[in-house]
């Protein structure tokens, strides 16, 4: 989520903290000298700060991102929090190898975990066809139009394909939402899956949030599809 933060922010940040906290080792050691003999202490002083700063930052960006994002300007002008289980439906116009037959919209679960330094994000189908890993997640933030993106590229593996799909493929998409309080998610995705057929794939996806516990134990009342979207 850093990536998203106003640079001003970040400087201003940085700046404060640093300053407070070279003012406390200032108290808690006495007022440095720059040369001579107490010069070892100042830089000892500088390395303090530096190291409590850092430490700092690590425990606020990852305990306390949850409580951030309660407040309203952060959301609206940042990123809003998407951690959570989100259940929803995946459309492709990939036509089933032997059957000419596309298939129609599958049931699919994604859980987000979001903090400050981070975004994971795991994409789970109704169907053991395929299986896929999220390689890459990066937030991005129009706050001109109010719009929150979240990119991803994934990679796919099948092991035992149909005749006329291939084991291996990669795609990239996005998830999309216009509310700094979403409950629900939409985007699109692309494939390079048997591009050398010029069969490449591509679809939909549309969400909403059934908790904010991104472990969530999802019933599995749909039916089964016989293949995966993605």
């Amino acid at each position: 989520m850093w990536r998203v933060l106003p640079f001003e922010w970040i400087v201003t940040y940085f700046t404060v903290c640093s300053v407070v906290t070279f003012g406390i080792v200032w108290t808690v050691k006495g007022k440095p000298r720059i040369t001579g003999a107490k010069l070892a202490t100042f830089w000892e002083m500088l390395a303090t700060t530096s190291t409590v700063t850092v430490v700092i930052t690590v425990l606020a960006g990852k305990l306390l991102w949850e409580p951030l994002m309660s407040i309203d300007v952060i959301r609206k002008h940042v990123f809003p929090n998407l951690n959570g289980t989100w259940r929803g439906t995946v459309t492709s116009n990939w036509i089933m190898p032997g059957t000419q037959n596309a298939i129609g919209a599958i049931p699919v679960t994604v859980r987000l975990w979001q903090d400050f330094f981070q975004v994971k994000m795991k994409l789970q189908t109704a169907s053991g066809y395929s299986r896929s890993r999220t390689v890459a997640v990066w937030p991005d933030a129009d706050n001109d139009h109010e719009e929150f993106r979240l990119w991803y590229i994934y990679e796919n593996e099948t092991m035992i394909p149909d005749s006329g799909d291939e084991q291996r493929h990669e795609g990239a998409g996005f998830l999309t939402t216009d509310n700094a309080l979403p409950t629900k998610l939409r985007g699109l995705y692309w494939t390079n899956r048997a591009w050398r057929d010029h069969k490449n794939t591509a679809g939909s996806i549309e969400l909403v949030r059934v908790s904010p516990d991104a472990s969530f134990v999802v019933p599995d009342d749909s039916p089964s599809p016989e293949k995966a979207a993605r």
